[in-house]
């Protein structure tokens, strides 16, 4: 099977953490805000096995 590399741009990382901090602050949720980071991260990882899946 063919790997990829999955390159994440400032920007994203950015985007990321802003979502983390709105669900931990304006939704005072900050175990679901840590939930979706590591799902985000486990997602982005899977790209490298099938980045067209979709």
């Amino acid at each position: 099977m063919t790997t990829y590399e999955v390159r994440i741009t400032d920007y994203a990382l950015d985007q990321m953490q802003e979502t983390v901090e709105y669900i931990s602050s304006q939704l005072l949720s900050p175990t679901v805000a840590i939930k979706w980071m590591n799902d985000m991260k486990l997602r982005i990882a899977s790209l490298s096995q099938m980045p067209t899946r979709i």
